[in-house]
């Protein structure tokens, strides 16, 4: 993932359109901020949806030249990226058409709160290695992440999603992407209970009562979930081995 363009050419191209209009200035300025499109387009779209990302991120620039008010303070680099950065966000969250599970859809806020702030604060883009020490994962794994919506579950790279440092209490980012697969295998009925039993932590009995079950069922049928649960990592360890 590239790193964008400096921001003092970019808002020296900008300085020169808008003393002087032109087509030619005007071209300056977009060869200026193609460094940012790029950045911003790699981190939000991977390789998926080339042009269509890039038109997007030049959107974004041609509003900037339009609204940007110097009277207002922040530098055209400042000004721009944030518009490069929404058109081109606004463009992925509108095509997204695949499921995104939880700790995926947390760690793209992550991504678009940690860019925010680091651009408020310094007024350029993050590197790479910057993004995934904020999120706790390889490199790799930034642009798989972002990713996801645009492009199936099955198409990511899961591999490239793993924890640089581990929090006591707290499974890695790996381990809760392979409970979501795992997941998407229960039944309705064993979706409900392992809501009930691990995510609002209710006790068998309380379970029981809620799911109109005797307390007994609810243990068997937990134990059935969490065994089929197992066979399916046991599988998917095979598959990868195999692969």
């Amino acid at each position: 993932m590239s790193e964008p363009s400096n921001p003092l050419l970019l808002n020296d191209a900008a300085n020169l359109y808008f003393e002087n209009p032109s087509d030619e200035t005007l071209n300056q300025v977009i060869l200026a901020s193609e460094g940012y499109v790029k950045y911003f387009r790699r981190l939000y779209g991977g390789s998926a949806n080339y042009e269509d990302l890039y038109q997007a991120g030049m959107e974004g620039v041609l509003k900037a030249i339009k609204e940007y008010d110097p009277g207002k303070g922040a530098s055209f680099a400042t000004f721009a990226g944030h518009k490069m950065m929404g058109e081109i966000r606004h463009w992925v969250r509108k095509e997204a058409s695949y499921r995104r599970p939880g700790s995926i859809s947390g760690l793209q806020f992550k991504v678009d709160a940690f860019l925010e702030k680091w651009y408020k604060e310094y007024g350029l883009m993050p590197a790479p290695e910057q993004v995934a020490a904020e999120l706790g994962i390889r490199v790799e794994g930034v642009v798989e992440v972002m990713r996801a919506g645009l492009v199936s579950f099955e198409d990511i790279d899961v591999e490239a999603i793993h924890s640089t440092y581990y929090k006591s209490f707290e499974l890695p980012i790996e381990d809760r992407i392979l409970l979501a697969q795992l997941y998407k295998n229960l039944s309705d009925g064993q979706k409900r209970l392992w809501h009930l039993l691990f995510e609002k932590r209710m006790t068998q009995e309380k379970t029981a009562k809620e799911l109109g079950m005797s307390q007994r069922q609810v243990s068997r049928e937990k134990d059935k979930m969490v065994r089929q649960m197992m066979e399916d990592v046991e599988f998917q360890k095979g598959r990868k081995h195999k692969d």
